[in-house]
């Protein structure tokens, strides 16, 4: 892919594909995969107003043996079938594995891979993360999109760093997570014109990032909601900023909910209530995998109460 086609194509709701298992947690279901694919991008994620994420954390990725992140790639690659892009997540504690990953993302046609710096140290040097992101450069020829998690490495990544890295030949993004609005807008203004900046933090920050100047914000919402992800990218670009906030507001129950149960339970686990909500929405996504638990029947009930009051059950009900 040409390289400034791939900043182009990342905009709008990036969405964290979820990785549907079998009821019993053993094996995708590669089936419903296909299944969800489509209906994200029959209801709006498709080149220009979306990108999928294959393989990051809300998809389960850290319980997924390698075999299978290769085969969850192939299949949501596939199925995209050029109609949407697709970034392929190469998180790993071993830069030889990232590099592994990418390669193969590289070799089924992915648009790009999303790469976070090694974490099994929580903290780590500049200079670690710079040689680390500088072999995967050197390794392929797709975009890059950077990952800042602080929350996973306790280091939030400097804005000389992620300047220093921006320079590496197809370094094109950044998924920038960092907590500190002024920090989050230091890196849009000193990095806006040189790499995309993808809003990390979702539809908790949005409309501003918006207002900052961003085109694009991580989403789970969008792997049942399409729809609504797409109207939030579509109104902010045209500045009505307030029909960005109507939309977000019937998000509002939703997220008290999963910020209760990631508190009670542990951060590990907010894929799995995401999981949940759709599954209330009649998705199919199958059981879990240890040390993912599953969601209990209070917060299920919960769920229940919060789609069908905000619409989300007719909403589904009527793009499915």
């Amino acid at each position: 892919m040409n390289l400034d086609r791939f900043k182009d194509l990342m905009c709008g709701p990036i969405v964290v594909v979820f990785t549907p298992f079998d009821e019993k947690g053993t094996s995708i279901d590669e089936e419903e995969l296909r299944k969800n694919v489509r209906y994200m991008i029959d209801n709006g994620i498709q080149n220009y107003s979306g990108v999928l994420i294959a393989g990051g954390s809300v998809g389960d990725s850290f319980v997924l043996s390698l075999k299978e992140r290769k085969r969850l790639f192939e299949i949501v690659v596939e199925e995209a079938n050029g109609e949407v892009p697709v970034v392929c997540g190469t998180n790993h504690t071993s830069t030889n594995i990232a590099i592994e990953l990418s390669k193969f993302a590289e070799e089924i046609g992915a648009d790009g891979i999303m790469n976070a710096p090694p974490f099994y140290y929580k903290t780590i040097s500049d200079k670690a993360v710079y040689e680390h992101y500088k072999a995967i450069s050197d390794q392929i020829n797709i975009g890059i999109m950077l990952y800042n998690n602080p929350a996973m490495l306790d280091n939030d990544l400097s804005v000389d760093l992620l300047l220093k890295l921006s320079k590496l030949k197809n370094v094109l993004a950044i998924k920038e997570s960092t907590p500190y609005r002024i920090k989050y807008k230091q890196v849009v203004e000193t990095l806006g014109d040189k790499i995309v900046v993808i809003n990390g933090a979702g539809e908790d920050t949005e409309p501003d990032s918006y207002r900052m100047g961003t085109k694009g914000f991580i989403t789970a919402y969008g792997n049942f909601v399409p729809g609504l992800c797409v109207g939030i990218h579509k109104e902010a670009l045209n500045n009505n900023y307030q029909k960005v906030e109507q939309i977000i507001k019937r998000f509002n129950p939703l997220k008290d909910i999963i910020y209760r149960y990631v508190n009670d339970v542990g951060p590990e686990q907010v894929g799995r209530i995401y999981k949940e909500i759709a599954i209330s929405l009649g998705f199919k996504l199958g059981g879990t995998r240890l040390p993912i638990i599953p969601v209990p029947q209070y917060y299920k009930e919960k769920i229940k109460e919060a789609v069908e009051k905000n619409g989300f059950l007719e909403y589904v009900n009527n793009t499915r």
